[in-house]
């Protein structure tokens, strides 16, 4: 064997020497948790005092109240509420929005009301 091929040699027991250490640090971090992100404690929220309340909102639309109410559940409404008028300059983003379509406040949850129109069918807004 010639000089060569030791310093190869040496060189590649070094390089496998050094994996073998970054591979028991990782399998001993892994071990202890230390790599995962703590996360914070539940923190309450601030309390108020009831009789400082003043306005209760109302549920949250739901497709089940939705349905109750005899609206339509859309899943994949638009976030957008306006007629599209040729060369207008509005963009809207296509985006995803769950609504509860209707066509008057009979077809809305309590404390909703049948709200932005376009053409004839609105959506159920607080």
């Amino acid at each position: 064997m010639d000089k060569r091929e030791c310093c190869v040699m040496s060189r590649n027991i070094k390089i496998f020497l050094l994996i073998i250490v970054l591979v028991l640090i990782g399998v001993a971090l892994y071990s202890t948790g230390d790599w995962q992100t703590q996360t914070e404690p539940d923190v309450p929220a601030v309390y108020t005092h009831p009789a400082e309340v003043t306005n209760v909102d109302p549920p949250a639309l739901t497709e089940e109240g939705c349905s109750e109410a005899t609206g339509e559940w859309n899943e994949c409404g638009s976030i957008c509420r306006i007629e599209p008028v040729s060369g207008s300059g509005i963009v809207c983003v296509e985006m995803c929005v769950e609504m509860c379509e209707c066509k008057g406040d009979d077809q809305c949850p309590a404390g909703h009301s049948c709200q932005e129109f376009v053409g004839e069918v609105g959506i159920c807004k607080p």
